[in-house]
């Protein structure tokens, strides 16, 4: 059962920060440092939320690219940098916490988490050398506290520090929402709202987020996912109190269960020259640093998807769904050599900058192509990500790649599901598993027969476990928080 908590606690009566505003709306400010944030929170129903509960929201922009303000001010962020040192000392608290844990639960696969790549050139063979050094003197709870602290007093005597100073004093908001956790560029905004006593919210982004050490700073509340989640945040940061955590569930999914936008099967397979006698699989990608090889993870399952056509006289094809900041062309000789199978549908992402997570940004038209795609298909392959739980809110099974596609002394898929965030379906079995490729052939007849129930049901009660229910639900949780949060 899911334990809600009272929204009411003592952590929301420390604030001096009050503002008389003679009847007028409140105010809130939210950060949004990414796309994904903007899909979260302005391609939502969260913006429409604001005025029936009174208040007025104030957008601080920090992406190279516009979206649609539904009517909100925005502010951009200033052309002020974050100091190096306190990106680095930032980079040394996530390593810190991810050995602290490694030690504390005597599980080195917190460690798998780490993305460390070999210095490119002498300033950063330095950084890197200091970042071991003081790894060594961190890795216990106080010595990450007092990394901690050094990152925070750095960032106070920074100029974007000092700007947010005057930012937020000129706005007065009620309080400041951050759409995750995990940017760098929170810190300076966070220590300016501490210091003028107005209350700050951050959202957990990612459900792997907290085992991975990717809390970066502090904050006086947080959203999390679920239960489940709480649990997590307290596990890995027990300091912190627990009546500040407030389970909201995710935006993540909360479009799932609206069908009224579905496009229509003929009309859908109209618009992507798809064959109406056929049944698509959807191979839904990743990107280079989760799988490297997931070129050839496709080939196979053309390969798979031709062999069980040619015994069984059935009608399988494929769709290929990239990752949305995968702009390699490691699949094309794969989707040249199989066209007569595969259909390439593209993601509908824009793009700034270097095309990554940062500056790049989903289209609300993307989100229904998502799920479009997810609906339309009769099974999607997958390694490891979450599409796995969107598809299963719209009844289709999915199935994940547990085989090691290549030699390679880098990476190797035997670490992946050993990863803390997958222990969140213990006991369960909510995805078909290709532990080795000819697995494909079960697993096809399975879909083909429509034996799929259980997958599916253990699929629900895993979602049911991860995010609080009803999905949809999420932008009125949160903001029924945020008003018990500036009540004054």
């Amino acid at each position: 059962m899911i334990a809600m908590h009272s929204p009411s606690g003592s952590a929301g009566n420390k604030y001096k920060h009050t503002i008389s505003r003679n009847g007028m709306k409140k105010k809130l400010l939210i950060y949004l440092s990414d796309g994904v944030g903007c899909r979260n929170f302005l391609y939502s129903n969260f913006l429409t939320l604001a005025a029936s509960n009174g208040f007025e929201v104030v957008i601080l922009k920090n992406v190279p690219f516009d979206f649609e303000t539904r009517g909100c001010r925005v502010i951009s962020y200033p052309k002020l940098p974050v100091p190096a040192y306190v990106d680095l000392l930032k980079g040394i608290k996530s390593n810190a916490e991810q050995n602290l844990y490694a030690r504390k639960f005597n599980n080195d696969i917190y460690k798998r988490y780490s993305f460390d790549r070999p210095p490119s050139n002498f300033k950063d063979f330095v950084k890197k050398t200091f970042k071991k050094f003081e790894l060594v003197r961190a890795t216990t709870e106080d010595g990450i506290l007092k990394i901690e602290e050094r990152m925070y007093s750095a960032a106070r005597k920074s100029a974007i520090f000092q700007s947010f100073c005057a930012i937020l004093d000129e706005e007065k908001p009620d309080a400041v929402l951050f759409a995750n956790q995990r940017a760098v560029t929170n810190i300076a905004i966070v220590l300016a709202a501490e210091q003028l006593g107005i209350p700050s919210i951050t959202n957990i982004f990612s459900w792997d987020n907290l085992p991975k050490g990717i809390k970066i700073h502090k904050s006086d509340y947080y959203f999390v996912w679920s239960q489940y989640m709480y649990d997590e945040m307290l596990k890995y940061y027990p300091r912190t109190n627990p009546d500040t955590i407030r389970i909201t569930g995710t935006p993540q999914f909360s479009s799932y269960n609206n069908r009224d936008e579905l496009t229509p099967r003929a009309d859908f397979f109209k618009r992507y020259s798809l064959s109406p006698d056929q049944r698509y699989i959807c191979f839904s990608g990743d990107d280079f640093t989760s799988s490297p090889h997931d070129e050839v993870y496709l080939q196979d399952l053309c390969n798979e998807v031709r062999m069980y056509n040619e015994k069984n006289d059935s009608n399988f094809k494929v769709l290929f769904r990239r990752c949305p900041v995968d702009h390699s062309k490691r699949y094309d000789s794969v989707l040249e050599q199989n066209k007569d199978i595969v259909t390439r549908i593209d993601p509908l992402w824009g793009t700034a900058g270097d095309g990554g997570w940062q500056s790049s940004y989903p289209t609300i038209e993307d989100n229904l192509l998502l799920k479009d795609i997810l609906f339309h298909s009769e099974l999607v392959v997958n390694l490891g990500s979450t599409v796995a739980i969107d598809a299963s809110f719209l009844g289709t099974p999915a199935t994940y790649v547990n085989y090691q596609p290549v030699e390679n002394t880098n990476w190797d898929i035997k670490y992946n599901y050993k990863k803390i965030h997958f222990e969140s379906y213990e006991g369960l079995t909510p995805v078909f598993w290709i532990n080795k490729v000819p697995d494909y052939q079960q697993v096809l007849h399975k879909v083909d027969v429509g034996d799929c129930a259980t997958v599916l049901d253990q699929a629900h009660l895993w979602a049911e476990r991860i995010i609080l229910h009803p999905i949809e639900n999420v932008h009125q949780r949160m903001w029924k928080e945020i008003v018990a949060v500036t009540a004054k």
